[in-house]
């Protein structure tokens, strides 16, 4: 999952909700922009979305969610660590 940074909007962070739950906290700086889901499963379909944190640890409202789909044969790739 990527999105595009918005350090230069005074956002300081980010954090990925996966069907509505969180995933991961806080992606300081937010130029760090992209999200890998170490616990993705072949044949699996996942709604990811992302809020902004400003600078105070303020969430901003989540983007729209993007649905997203894993290949039936993939298979994970077990030096993920995110």
């Amino acid at each position: 999952l990527e999105w595009y940074p918005r350090d230069d909007e005074g956002y300081a962070g980010a954090r990925v909700y996966r069907h509505g739950a969180l995933r991961q906290r806080e992606f300081p700086p937010v130029s760090a922009s992209d999200f890998i889901d170490g616990e993705v499963v072949a044949g699996g379909r996942y709604v990811y979305s992302v809020s902004l944190l400003d600078a105070e640890g303020r969430p901003a409202p989540r983007s729209i969610p993007v649905e997203v789909s894993s290949p039936a044969d993939w298979q994970a790739n077990p030096s993920i660590q995110r």
